[in-house]
């Protein structure tokens, strides 16, 4: 509970800190890869710090892939890999970048513990929680006849993030192309501590999370179960409603003394630091190949 305190202290400083500068490493990353990246900052500035301020903002993984395709910072921690389109602005501007893997995340549906009838969510469920359809539920009750006639409220990931378009990918398959859009009456927002916020006062609420938000703020929400019935996992990931968190980095960034030591320090700690934020770690032999990579850059 220490680490995940540390943390939250942590994310509101770097959402106050002020603008970046040109001795600072600058990094931007969306929800479990932000609480991961964040962790091994502060602890890699406790045991070796470094000559420049690494400089972490919170953020949606189109922000954080269109900034370092610009060349506007160094790393993007990212809740889904970059698109064609994102690929091309960056051989525009010239930015070559490595891509690593860093850890596995999940996506953790959440209500106020005042919320005392919602203890596990079917896949039909979901969807007609989640996606624009004629049959979708504005109640509790119209989700489950057992649930009170309650009205329903949706609090969620902006468009912008990859959180959502990971849930939707879910709920529709491979195919996320195909099929229903999200809802247009959720309360989206690309800053996740804002949902924890309207869900933790509202019992109607129902909220969507990534693990590592929901495990850094388990005494304020609950988390409501998925049914068994197996949704497929998306590729990458562990498990049903999981998702592979992903790491670009600039291969000119690496040429910096300090970019490259922090790198070296997350891959050399990464098992233990992804725990402690409350993700999956990834195998050892992964992380040692992802440290030799960003020792050789290649």
């Amino acid at each position: 509970m220490k680490t995940r305190h540390v943390f939250r202290c942590a994310l509101l400083l770097i959402l106050t800190a002020a603008p970046v500068h040109a001795q600072s490493i600058r990094i931007e990353a969306e929800g479990g890869a932000a609480a991961l990246l964040s962790l091994a900052k502060q602890e890699y500035e406790r045991a070796k710090p470094p000559a420049k301020q690494l400089r972490l903002a919170a953020s949606s993984t189109a922000s954080a892939l269109g900034r370092f395709c610009r060349g506007e910072i160094d790393i993007a921690g990212t809740a889904r890999t970059m698109t064609s389109g994102e690929r091309a602005v960056c051989t525009q501007n010239r930015i070559e970048s490595l891509e690593l893997p860093l850890a596995n995340d999940a996506i953790a549906l959440v209500v106020d513990p005042s919320n005392t009838w919602a203890k596990e969510v079917s896949l039909d469920e979901l969807r007609r929680a989640w996606l624009e359809t004629p049959g979708k539920a504005r109640s509790w009750r119209q989700l489950n006849p057992a649930w009170p006639d309650v009205a329903l409220k949706l609090y969620g990931p902006g468009p912008k993030m990859g959180l959502g378009s990971t849930l939707r990918t879910a709920l529709h398959g491979d195919a996320a192309t195909v099929g229903p859009e999200m809802r247009r009456d959720i309360t989206a927002t690309d800053v996740l501590p804002i949902v924890i916020e309207a869900v933790a006062r509202d019992r109607a609420a129902l909220g969507l999370l990534d693990r590592a938000s929901y495990a850094a703020n388990a005494k304020r929400v609950r988390l409501v179960r998925v049914a068994a019935e197996t949704i497929p996992p998306t590729k990458g990931s562990d498990g049903a409603l999981g998702f592979a968190l992903h790491l670009y980095v600039s291969t000119k960034g690496l040429e910096d003394a300090d970019t490259k030591g922090y790198l070296q320090y997350l891959y050399a700690n990464a098992e233990k630091m992804a725990t402690d934020a409350g993700l999956v770690a990834l195998g050892a032999a992964t992380y040692r190949e992802a440290y030799s990579r960003v020792s050789t850059k290649r």
